[in-house]
C-alpha cells in the first residue's frame, strides 16, 4: 500500500481501500516529551458516514486496514445507515455474544444489566473524567509528586484508547487487548500499566462508577527472575575514582557514597539533607517525609562510606546538588558507563545489597538496611551467591585517597 501523502509532521497519509475516501494517517505517540513509536488513525469523512467524521485509532497498521475495509464493506452494502450501528457498538454486540451463557440471548443480557444499574448511586462517566478526578483524590490523600507523576503518565496512555468511553461500558477483552498490542513493553511494563489500571478502576468501583472490576480478569505473560545488575570492584572503584578527581564531580560523592555503601534509594536521597546524616554517631536517618514508603529507618554508616562524606567541601543543606540527574549521568559517563539505564538503573543500591548480605549473611539485617521487610524472600533471591565474601570486604575498603579530610 503506497502512502498518497503525508503530514505537516512528515508521517504517511494513505488512503485505503483505494478511492474510498477513508484515510488511515500514520501517529507519532508521545508522552513526557518522549516519542514511543507510532499508530494509525482510521479517517472516515462525513461525505462517507452522513453525518458526522468517525475516527479510530490502532497500534498496528494491519489492524488499522482491517477495520477501514469492514467499514467500507458496510457502507456499501447497507449505505449510510450502516454507521448508525458503529464499529465500537458492533464490538459490543460481537463480545457480548461470546460471553453469553448457552440458552441465553442479548435481550437477557440486557435485562440483567438493567437491574444491576438500579443499584448504582452516580450516573456513568467518560474514563479520562474519572481519571482526572482519581488524580485530584490521589493529590489530596498526599500522595507524593513523582508518584502522581507517574499515575498521570501511564493513565494518559490509557486514555489514549478508552479515554472517551463510559466507564461502566469497557470489559476485561478490552483491557486484555489493549495490553496485547502494547508489544513494544517489557513484561514488566506490562504488569505495571496493568495494575496502574487495576488500582484506578478499583477507585471506580468505590465511588460506585462500576459494578465490577474488568481489570482483575486480565492475564499477562509470567515475568522471568533475573539478578539484579551490580557493579564489580573495578567498576565501582572507577566511579569514585573520577568523581574524586574531578573537582566538576565532587558534589555528587555524598550520592555515590550513600547508594553504594548504605544503600539508599536515589528518590531519598534526593530528598535527604546533611542535618540528617551524623557522622559521630555514625548514622544516616531516613525520615517519614524521605523515604519510599513513609517509614522512619536508621542505617549504620560503614566506615568508607563516612570516609567519602567526610571528603566534602559543604555539609550543610541538600545532599545532592542541582542538575543532580544531569550531572550524575556525565559521570557515568566519563567513567566508562555508556549506557547505564534498564538493567544498570539501581546498581549501586543492588551492589550495596549483594556485597552487604555477602559479608554479613544475615538477610534481615541487609532488608532492614534497605528498608524492607525483615522476612522480604525476594531479597534472599536477588542477593543470594552474586558475590564471595572475599569480594565484599573489599568492595566496603574502597576508600579515598585523601584520609580524614577535605579533597
Amino acid at each position: 500500500m503506497k502512502a498518497t501523502g503525508r503530514t505537516s509532521y512528515g508521517t504517511k497519509v494513505w488512503e485505503f481501500p483505494e478511492a474510498s475516501s477513508i484515510k488511515i494517517r500514520e501517529i507519532v505517540n508521545r508522552a513526557r516529551g518522549e516519542d514511543f513509536g507510532v499508530s494509525y488513525q482510521v479517517i472516515i469523512p462525513t461525505r462517507v458516514t452522513g453525518r458526522e467524521r468517525l475516527r479510530r485509532q490502532f497500534a498496528e497498521l494491519k489492524t488499522a486496514k482491517e477495520f477501514a475495509e469492514s467499514q467500507y464493506k458496510g457502507k456499501e452494502e447497507f449505505g449510510s445507515q450502516y454507521f448508525d450501528l458503529d464499529g465500537k457498538k458492533l464490538r459490543e454486540v460481537q463480545i457480548a455474544l461470546s460471553e453469553l451463557p448457552e440458552g441465553h440471548s442479548i435481550i437477557d443480557a440486557v435485562r440483567e444489566y438493567s437491574k444491576s444499574l438500579k443499584k448504582k448511586k452516580k450516573d456513568p462517566i467518560v474514563i479520562k473524567d474519572a481519571v482526572d478526578l482519581y488524580l485530584e483524590k490521589s493529590k489530596q490523600l498526599n500522595k507524593r509528586p513523582r508518584t502522581i507523576e507517574d499515575l498521570r503518565y501511564r493513565l494518559n496512555i490509557f486514555c489514549s484508547a478508552f479515554g472517551d468511553w463510559k466507564i461502566d461500558t469497557i470489559v476485561s477483552t478490552d483491557l486484555q487487548n489493549w495490553l496485547n498490542d502494547q508489544s513494544r513493553l517489557s513484561a514488566r511494563s506490562l504488569r505495571n500499566f496493568r495494575n496502574t489500571v487495576r488500582t484506578f478502576l478499583n477507585w471506580a468501583k468505590k465511588q460506585k462508577y462500576i459494578n465490577e472490576n474488568p481489570a482483575t480478569e486480565v492475564e499477562l505473560p509470567s515475568i522471568d527472575w533475573k539478578p539484579p545488575v551490580i557493579l564489580t570492584i573495578k567498576e565501582s572503584k572507577k566511579l569514585f575514582e573520577v568523581a574524586e578527581s574531578e573537582e566538576r564531580y565532587r558534589e555528587l560523592i555524598p550520592f555515590l557514597a550513600l547508594s553504594a555503601f548504605a544503600g539508599l534509594r536515589t528518590a531519598e536521597i534526593n530528598r535527604l539533607r546533611w542535618e540528617s546524616i551524623n557522622l559521630k554517631r555514625k548514622l544516616v536517618t531516613i525520615g517519614v517525609d524521605q523515604a519510599k514508603k513513609r517509614r522512619l529507618r536508621t542505617v549504620e554508616l560503614l566506615p568508607n562510606a563516612i570516609a567519602w562524606l567526610k571528603t566534602c567541601q559543604s555539609r550543610v543543606g541538600d545532599v545532592t546538588p542541582r542538575n543532580f540527574y544531569h550531572r550524575i549521568a556525565k559521570l557515568r559517563a566519563d567513567a566508562g558507563f555508556g549506557h547505564w539505564k534498564g538493567d544498570k538503573a539501581n546498581a549501586l543500591r543492588h551492589s550495596f545489597g549483594s556485597y552487604d548480605f555477602a559479608l554479613h549473611e544475615d538477610s534481615a539485617k541487609t532488608a532492614s538496611k534497605l528498608g524492607h521487610k525483615a522476612d522480604d524472600d525476594q531479597l534472599f533471591d536477588h542477593y543470594r551467591s552474586l558475590v564471595d565474601k572475599d569480594q565484599a570486604k573489599a568492595y566496603f575498603k574502597i576508600k579515598p585517597k585523601v584520609k580524614n579530610g577535605r579533597l
